[in-house]
């Protein structure tokens, strides 16, 4: 179990601790009060050696008062306390909040630390008692961030002088200090914090029995590993802390609270990180960050929030009431896409998809339509650029493999690829002007060559008549008499040539088949005879 513990403190150990006014605890953290309620604060404490383990000698300085006292308040950004202790002398405690926390933002203090008055010398614990150290380096001064998570978590940490940077022996120029306060319940605090280059550690335990009143518990002075767990004081303290009704009634309406939103994509349910948020009754505007999210300070009442984010979303409105022990309220909305968006995702989405497959002009179609919608989305710009860089590649090309086209006599194809640079770009003078000049010389082309193929056909026209006028006419029916009459004669060569006239001029001529069959068959029985 005792590993357990020290394994958990050794996890936390980067983590802070949360002080108000009359904490007994070291690490200082930033708080802030209304400014018309003036916050008092009383504490009573006593220490006491556990055991000398000899971790707080190695400081050789002071150690914690046997008892002492406290009494302080805070109002706005300042806070302070002065008390006195045994051993100690007069305490004092002065903290500034300069900037206060805002959304992810941790607040920034500054301010000393316990320092105490002691043999009309100002010191801090834990620092050397001589005069060998200089007052800048006894004197507690800090810088520090706090910043809450929720109501059960506080982280603190930052950089200081006096026990801050006090190292056992030497006096470091600046030291660390981080710690945590853990809120398990409202009533519960368990506190740790450490220090650099000490590597001081103390632990602590408050309980709130009732509203102002609680009691905390230190063990000072701790050295703790895995294995093992020391430490030399404890001290117990109890406090009360009083915040006041306020001290003018005209100014209670100028208690503020901290309305802190963040804006959603209803589909994706990521932050919208820009728009503008305002209150309706009042007309107060803000605007939204990058990480979706808004703050307004208002006083106590009733409001309309309205938040805006064109044209992209529908504008929603969200009603609040404020009461004066709200410090602050946080909440969450999501937007519902306005139907311009969602034709903007469209156009969005079809030009991605006709750039992937080279449909420059489609995609080009595509982003125009998108830009007419939103022309400020970071979205079409890139697609846009990206469209724009791919058409000037593809046009360079073009360009090249037309003028070579055009310079082969290959015109065709150099018109085909000008018209594809009117089509991406058609304000391209050289290519509407190629355009003009090409379809000009196709036109010439094409009359030529209509030219060309009437006078072939006007002289093969020619030629055939005079063929059919030099060819003499042949009367077929006086051969057929001639060669029958010859046949019957029995002159079977001659009349074998005039059928073989006939066929040639008619092959056709039944006729003139059958004698020519009939003569070859006679010459061949006569033995080729007459």
């Amino acid at each position: 179990m005792k590993k357990i513990i020290v394994g958990l403190l050794v996890i936390t150990g980067v983590l802070s601790a949360q002080i108000k006014p009359g904490n007994v605890m070291d690490v200082p953290m930033g708080v802030y009060f209304p400014k018309n309620k003036p916050v008092m604060d009383f504490s009573v404490f006593t220490a006491g050696k556990i055991k000398d383990n000899g971790i707080a000698a190695r400081y050789r300085g002071v150690y914690p008062g046997k008892f002492g006292f406290l009494i302080g308040g805070g109002i706005g950004n300042f806070q302070g306390s002065v008390g006195y202790a045994l051993d100690f002398g007069l305490l004092i405690n002065l903290k500034y909040t300069l900037l206060r926390e805002t959304g992810n933002m941790p607040s920034v203090s500054l301010g000393i630390d316990n320092a105490f008055l002691k043999n009309s010398k100002l010191q801090s614990e834990g620092t050397p008692s001589d005069t060998v150290a200089s007052l800048f380096s006894r004197i507690p001064f800090y810088l520090g961030l706090t910043k809450h998570i929720g109501d059960f978590l506080t982280i603190t940490g930052g950089l200081g002088t006096g026990k801050f940077a006090w190292n056992y022996s030497e006096i470091a120029t600046l030291g660390g200090f981080w710690g945590v306060e853990l809120r398990p319940f409202s009533a519960l605090g368990i506190y740790w914090e450490g220090f650099m280059p000490s590597k001081k550690r103390n632990v602590g335990l408050g309980l709130r029995f009732m509203p102002g009143l609680e009691a905390v518990v230190n063990l000072k002075y701790a050295d703790y590993t895995f294995s093992y767990f020391k430490v030399d004081y404890f001290e117990v303290g109890l406090r009360y802390e009083r915040m006041f009704k306020g001290y003018k009634r005209k100014k209670r309406e100028k208690v503020e609270v901290i309305v802190f939103g963040k804006i959603y994509d209803g589909v994706t349910g990521l932050p919208i990180g820009f728009g503008r948020a305002y209150i309706k009754e009042t007309g107060k505007e803000v605007k939204v960050r990058r990480d979706g999210s808004f703050v307004f300070h208002l006083p106590p009442g009733k409001y309309t929030i309205v938040v805006e984010a064109k044209p992209k979303y529908e504008p929603k409105e969200k009603v609040i009431e404020l009461t004066g022990d709200m410090p602050r309220i946080n909440f969450g909305l999501r937007l519902k896409q306005s139907s311009a968006y969602r034709e903007l995702l469209i156009h969005i989405k079809n030009a991605r998809e006709k750039l992937r497959r080279n449909l420059l002009k489609d995609a080009y179609n595509e982003i125009l339509l998108a830009k007419a919608i939103d022309s400020t989305d970071k979205q079409v710009k890139r697609i846009y650029t990206q469209i724009l860089a791919r058409v000037d590649r593809v046009v360079k090309v073009y360009r090249m493999r037309a003028r070579q086209a055009e310079k082969l006599g290959r015109y065709k194809l150099a018109l085909k690829y000008w018209k594809n640079i009117v089509d991406l770009y058609p304000k391209d003078q050289e290519a509407k002007v190629a355009i003009k000049r090409i379809t000009a010389r196709l036109k010439a082309l094409e009359a030529q060559r209509k030219a060309r193929q009437n006078l072939l056909r006007q002289q093969a026209q020619s030629a055939k008549a005079r063929k059919k006028q030099q060819k003499p006419k042949v009367d077929i029916k006086s051969l057929m008499a001639r060669g029958k009459t010859l046949f019957y004669q029995g002159n079977y060569q001659e009349a074998k040539a005039i059928f073989e006239r006939v066929l040639a001029i008619d092959p056709q001529n039944s006729e003139a088949r059958y004698y020519l069959s009939k003569t070859n068959y006679y010459i061949k029985a006569l033995g080729g005879g007459r």
